[in-house]
């Protein structure tokens, strides 16, 4: 009789601390990078075909696609990486074009950059082993670079050095991957 009463109480103390890191991670925002701009914590609640950062429900759809992330197989995870740094661009051009709101928007754009680095540097750690994917990566790096220069125009001035820090890190890692592919060819 003790030990299920053990049990019991040790099963309610984890769900209660695994809910509490849940309900830090869903309602505590962190930035990307230390700036003096106002922090983005504005939310609002609609209905579309596209549901944006700004919107209360994203936190949660987060959460889904993090825990989807880390539910693949690690030699999986990149091609989904970058299909989230694309919903992600997507996402920051809405917010700049539709929805006015630059802080957010970068904020997104970094996750977004964020997603394809992470797809990035496992490619950079053992490339030989994949040279379709580190071609795929290197890829989307050129693509993404290319919507964030192009993104860089709409931000209002006092955000565009921000971006441009982004833009330039992304082109280091395309170096670092064409520099790798160009190694791989000349092995082959």
């Amino acid at each position: 009789m003790r030990s299920s009463q053990v049990k019991l109480f040790a099963a309610a103390v984890s769900l209660l601390f695994g809910l509490g890191i849940i309900s830090v991670s869903l309602f505590s925002a962190s930035q990307p990078f230390a700036t003096d701009l106002p922090s983005a914590t504005r939310t609002s609640f609609y209905f579309g075909s596209r549901m944006l950062p700004d919107h209360v429900l994203y936190p949660i759809v987060m959460v889904f696609d993090r825990l989807y992330l880390l539910s693949l197989p690690k030699n999986e995870r990149s091609s989904v990486e970058v299909q989230y740094a694309f919903d992600r661009m997507h996402s920051a051009e809405a917010l700049l074009d539709g929805k006015n709101n630059p802080e957010l928007a970068l904020a997104t754009l970094k996750k977004s950059q964020r997603y394809l680095l992470l797809a990035g540097n496992k490619t950079l750690e053992n490339p030989k082993s994949n040279t379709v994917a580190c071609e795929y990566i290197r890829w989307a790096m050129r693509a993404h670079i290319k919507d964030t220069s192009r993104l860089i125009e709409k931000f209002p001035a006092q955000y565009q050095s921000a971006a441009s820090e982004l833009l330039n890190e992304s082109r280091v890692m395309y170096k670092q991957l064409t520099d790798s592919s160009k190694t791989l060819s000349a092995l082959n």
